[in-house]
């Protein structure tokens, strides 16, 4: 499921960036004293995105859980989770997050 996904949000991410929307480039550090590679960072968030937006799985997830369901690290968990909620794409209650409006409008549209 989790390539699916990434496949996915991969593809649409791509869209966007063909668009001339959301692109960030460069290196961006990691909180630990490291740089992740904008690229990686931008497929993990694709990842939590995507996981967020699929309603068969449920709309709201525990961090818990998305860190389970793409079996990767907890910190690249949050740093993608901060990332979206900046971006004014996930909500954040607590350990709880979901997609926004505008995010699931957005999924919904086909471009």
């Amino acid at each position: 499921m989790f390539v699916v996904i990434y496949e996915w949000m991969t593809h649409r991410l791509e869209q966007s960036r063909q668009a001339g929307l959301g692109a960030k480039e460069g290196r961006k550090m990691d909180g630990c004293g490291g740089c992740l590679v904008g690229e990686e960072r931008r497929s993990a968030e694709s990842a939590i995105l995507g996981l967020l937006l699929n309603f068969d799985a449920g709309s709201i997830w525990a961090v818990d859980e998305i860190v389970r369901q793409l079996s990767a690290p907890r910190l690249d968990v949050i740093d993608g989770l901060a990332d979206l909620q900046a971006a004014g794409l996930v909500h954040r209650l607590g350990d709880f997050v979901f997609a926004t409006r505008a995010a699931s409008s957005f999924d919904r549209l086909e471009l």
